[in-house]
């Protein structure tokens, strides 16, 4: 049996994080939360204490309105009984915007703490590993098999990454579509794919781009790990890589394993953020739009980050899309992706050409842009 040696970090959440869990336990108006507009606060409460202090005449209203989808006016009878016991409430997440169904809940654990899954960050660990073998050995396939080995003898289980815990009841955060190259703005050079498109925000679930931001239309909400977020990392190197191979092992992975384990993984993953930063900057510039300017300004923030001693930054969860996770590898440039295809048949229009942004309010009432799901991490000393 392999011994492991632990190696700790700090993380810092940089950007809104969403991880979703499963999609049944997703908040829903009225019955688990109501919106409070006089202090634009998502107040939660105990359903069950909720239910108990309604009369019977309520609670036959109370279901009635939920059976209906009458989501807002459920809400709005549970507010009437939380003015009355505030104590029923047990979170309140300050955010200006109002939704009127539901919010996508963070993953969380057996006690409803938001938690940052070890699985996530594997995950992009992973991509990055697969990156790094493929530049090495010539591969152009991202296959599991050829990079990592067969289940009996993959790469990936020689690490482990454990769970993130945070101190932090999570955020409240709208969810927008930003999408190069829409409307009709392919042209053909020969067998050359070039496009000539403007970026547009998405207002509507089919069609519906404008040139200008708008708070709604198309908004999700997710509960998120806000920005300045920290918690404990541990990553499990196995010991001896080499020799836990053995000779079922493929030998251009054994000639890797020095190079990633321990801490040397991040001299790789903070290159690869960089080629990936420096690929969303030109499709920003590509599709640029003057409304969303500011978008520079936060990609200059993210290589700073990114290239700090001692520190790498990683993108996970909602928003961090095909590019960060798969595209990356597959594609040296974000804007010639080929042609997307409905069912099959070709479209006028880019693949892979969306990118999901968070906004919210600052103090001043302006609002503020974020490229969601980068958290950094440091070196723990």
């Amino acid at each position: 049996m392999a011994a492991f040696t632990n190696f700790n970090y700090k993380v810092e959440v940089l950007s809104p994080v969403y991880i979703g869990g499963a999609k049944e336990n997703d908040y829903a108006l009225g019955e688990d939360y109501f919106f409070d507009r006089e202090t634009k606060e998502y107040c939660f409460f105990k359903k069950r204490e909720v239910v108990k202090r309604f009369t019977a005449q309520q609670f036959s209203q109370y279901a009635n309105k939920l059976a209906a989808g009458l989501l807002p006016e459920a809400a709005q009878l549970v507010a009437q009984v939380c003015g009355q016991s505030p104590k029923l409430i047990f979170k309140k997440l300050f955010c200006p915007f109002e939704v009127q169904d539901n919010i996508k809940r963070h993953i969380a654990d057996g006690l409803g703490k938001t938690y940052l899954p070890g699985s996530t960050i594997k995950g992009a660990l992973r991509s990055i590993i697969g990156k790094y073998i493929m530049q090495k050995t010539g591969k152009n396939e991202f296959r599991e098999v050829d990079l990592f080995g067969k289940i009996d003898n993959n790469f990936m289980r020689l690490l482990q990454v454990a769970d993130v815990a945070l101190d932090t009841k999570g955020g409240i955060y709208p969810f927008k579509i930003y999408s190069g190259d829409v409307a009709d703005n392919l042209l053909l050079n020969g067998t050359q794919l070039q496009y000539a498109g403007e970026g547009m925000w998405k207002h509507s679930r089919v069609g519906g781009h404008g040139e200008y931001f708008d708070e709604k239309g198309f908004v999700t909400f997710c509960e998120c790990l806000p920005p300045t977020t920290r918690g404990n990392l541990r990553l499990n190197w196995a010991d001896d890589l080499k020799n836990l191979f053995g000779p079922r092992y493929s030998t251009h992975n054994l000639a890797i394993s020095s190079q990633v384990e321990g801490h040397n993984w991040m001299a790789i993953a903070g290159e690869q953020m960089n080629n990936y930063l420096t690929q969303e900057k030109a499709f920003y510039e590509k599709f640029y739009n003057e409304d969303f300017d500011d978008v520079f300004r936060i990609l200059e923030e993210l290589e700073r980050h990114n290239n700090d001693q001692g520190a790498v930054v990683l993108r996970l969860g909602q928003g961090s899309g095909y590019h960060a996770i798969t595209g990356n590898w597959k594609y040296a440039d974000h804007t010639q992706t080929g042609r997307a295809d409905n069912r099959g048949i070709p479209i006028n229009a880019i693949k892979y050409k969306t990118r999901k942004m968070a906004f919210h309010e600052k103090n001043n009432a302006e609002l503020e842009f974020f490229l969601p799901g980068f958290v950094k991490i440091n070196i723990s000393e």
